[in-house]
């Protein structure tokens, strides 16, 4: 007599998923925008933000009021992902700044 194979399956359990390419699956991208520093001369902001873009950063200098001083704000940009953000940081480590204040982080 042929015996029989019977194939069983654990109740609620599912077969597992296979991912094609997993290493293709993109991070979501931002535009960000951080606050590097703040001077209140704005020779000072400018040199600081020539130096960043020296070094391969997006800068540029804003003027703002705060209270009756004007502020000149050295701000950087970048585009990319969250991990894409720890070159940015590392440069600015460089001139004494360890925590740059995000502005903005919007999705693209």
């Amino acid at each position: 007599m042929p015996k029989k194979t019977v194939e069983t399956q654990q109740p609620g359990s599912e077969p597992p998923v296979e991912i094609d390419n997993p290493a293709e699956v993109e991070m979501p991208k931002y535009n960000y925008i951080y606050q590097a520093a703040s001077f209140g001369d704005n020779a000072r902001a400018q040199s600081f933000a020539d130096k960043l873009v020296a070094n391969g950063l997006n800068s540029y200098v804003e003027a703002g009021k705060s209270g009756t001083r004007t502020w000149y704000r050295v701000f950087v940009r970048h585009t990319g992902t969250p991990d894409s953000t720890d070159a940015i940081k590392k440069v600015l480590t460089k001139y004494g700044i360890k925590k740059p204040l995000l502005k903005s982080k919007q999705a693209i």
